[in-house]
């Protein structure tokens, strides 16, 4: 779980949940394909009341992570980011295809969770980064949430 501020008007948790099942690759792709069913939950609290944000999360904990849902760069033909609430969004695991994300689901699992890299963005145009590195945000000139 990931608790993060800013010192000022935003509050991020997320939270996520584990299926206990293992993401597994049985077809020997080198991708996972069965037992993608953890979730995470994001939660927002912001002074300013800002309603509709962005969500993005980019493992960058480890070489050869996956970027496709970081809200920035990408990978390969992928760039999906998540409309979050301030009350509690919940993004399902997808069926572990990388086909199948879209807004609300998500290839990522709970087991790499301490190698994610976090991003917020508000309606106009701020944003926030908190995580493993968030140095790869940069050169957006995101503030910097605190865990």
């Amino acid at each position: 779980m990931w608790d993060a501020y800013n010192g000022g008007g935003v509050w991020v948790k997320v939270a996520w949940t584990d299926d206990g099942a293992t993401p597994a690759d049985t077809n020997g792709d080198g991708e996972p394909d069965t037992h993608c069913g953890d979730s995470v939950n994001v939660k927002i609290f912001d002074t300013a009341y800002e309603t509709d944000w962005l969500f993005g999360m980019a493992e960058t904990g480890v070489e050869n992570g996956w970027f496709g849902e970081d809200c920035y760069l990408g990978q390969d033909s992928w760039n999906a980011c998540h409309s979050v609430g301030l009350d509690t969004t919940l993004l399902q695991a997808s069926d572990c295809r990388v086909e199948s994300v879209a807004d609300g689901t998500t290839i990522l699992d709970a087991s790499r969770q301490h190698r994610l890299t976090y991003f917020l963005q508000d309606t106009r145009g701020f944003c926030f980064v908190w995580g493993d590195d968030i140095e790869y945000y940069e050169p957006l000139e995101c503030v910097h949430l605190y865990l």
